[in-house]
């Protein structure tokens, strides 16, 4: 990760959106004085070296902000403008820089004693560092206590659901650096995504930790999957088509004709039609269970739906017949659950796959509460689990037999 995006990512989370928004000004504001702040800051042991000849103090020897202030009072106005610490928020700033260092080992050795790649581990404490660096210090303090004595370290509680929030409050940590911590995404040394908590649970349970072999993490030397809201598991759905005359059989007709836009691009607009109505393509659960109302000969329905789910969407038989038979085709919700936990088996199943899977609530279509579901088990297992749960998934369409999962 170059160190412009490393930079920004370290002060996302000070943003209302989770990002500096270039076209709404009070950000534009916020990102320039930041930048402003982090350019006049000198490095640390310049800072140490500069004050010790200016005041005798040396303050490498401080690890509390009450002294840590007194000594920069101490400093003369000349090297105050200097430094460009000559104002009561830029001094803050000076302080918090100079408390954060000590929080570098405690991150890095955790960060070791989980199991992430030596590549990577500078670029992650950096990143974590870099986010609880205007923390108070009290609650700084608390994070290091934490992560540096494992004795005291919660494990991961294994109920269905839970709150990661609640959960983590139990660690003493304050409430803002967990969400914090939670709310950070980077790359891994291969340039793989890192989502939304991950690092939070390798890092605050001590039964977590980086990923072995498969899934996101490692939960009790399992494979564990992480997911937050929506998400897709595996390939996108849009990527996978279903032939127009197994659709026919069914009975519903697709079209795709040009659309011109206002802009003047063309794109390829695909609409489904049932008896000559025109349906919405996500009301594709509805349409198959008002057809199947209406056959006659239902085996030959549900041969075609199996052929288009198994080969067309590539779900593979396996996953199909694990879930075909728990289908109510009088309900249309209970058709898109089960298409849709046939995907999650079959993304399950696909090597190295996972035995531990958890779904929370951050991202762009959940409610960012810290809600969670947790299952484990083999991949019909969790399946059966997820089935008895409120998650959700995207409507499901001609174009989306694939959908994304959604804690709301």
């Amino acid at each position: 990760m170059d160190p412009i995006t490393k930079y920004l990512n370290s002060i996302a989370y000070k943003f209302p959106k989770g990002y500096p928004d270039m076209n709404d000004s009070k950000d534009k504001t916020m990102l320039f004085e930041l930048i402003e702040q982090q350019l006049s800051l000198f490095s640390d042991e310049e800072l140490a070296t500069m004050i010790k000849k200016d005041t005798g103090v040396d303050i490498k020897d401080i690890d509390n902000e009450v002294e840590l202030k007194g000594a920069f009072n101490k400093m003369s106005p000349e090297l105050k403008k200097r430094l460009k610490i000559d104002s009561p928020e830029k001094l803050q700033v000076a302080i918090n820089k100079v408390l954060n260092v000590r929080s570098a080992d405690p991150v890095l050795q955790i960060l070791t004693d989980k199991n992430y790649n030596p590549i990577i581990l500078k670029q992650y404490t950096d990143e974590i560092t870099g986010l609880i660096e205007d923390i108070p210090d009290k609650d700084r303090e608390k994070f290091i206590q934490y992560i540096s004595n494992p004795s005291q370290q919660i494990d991961f509680p294994t109920g269905v659901v839970g709150n990661l929030q609640t959960n983590l409050e139990k660690t003493g940590v304050s409430k803002e650096i967990v969400s914090r911590i939670i709310g950070h995404t980077t790359q891994d040394e291969g340039k793989k995504g890192v989502g939304m908590g991950e690092l939070a649970l390798s890092m605050l349970f001590k039964n977590i930790s980086s990923a072995t072999a498969g899934g996101d993490l490692s939960i009790n030397d399992g494979k564990f999957e992480i997911k937050g809201s929506p998400a897709t598991l595996g390939e996108k759905p849009e990527g996978f088509k279903i032939d127009d005359e197994k659709l026919q059989k069914l009975g519903i007709k697709k079209t795709t004709e040009p659309k011109k836009l206002r802009s003047g691009k063309v794109i390829n607009k695909t609409s489904m039609f049932v008896n000559g109505e025109k349906i919405p393509l996500n009301q594709f659960a509805s349409v198959i269970s008002n057809l199947y109302s209406k056959t006659d000969d239902k085996n030959n329905f549900e041969s075609v739906l199996k052929d288009i789910l198994e080969k067309d969407i590539k779900l593979g038989s396996k996953a199909v017949e694990a879930r075909f038979n728990e289908i109510d085709f009088n309900d249309p919700a209970s058709i898109k659950k089960n298409i849709a936990l046939m995907n999650f088996i079959r993304y399950a199943n696909k090597t190295p796959g996972f035995d531990h899977f958890l779904v929370h609530d951050y991202g762009k279509g959940g409610s960012n509460e810290g809600e969670y579901i947790y299952v484990s088990g083999t991949p019909e297992d969790m399946a059966e689990k997820l089935s008895k749960t409120d998650v959700d998934f995207e409507e499901i369409g001609v174009k989306n037999l694939r959908p994304r999962i959604i804690l709301r």
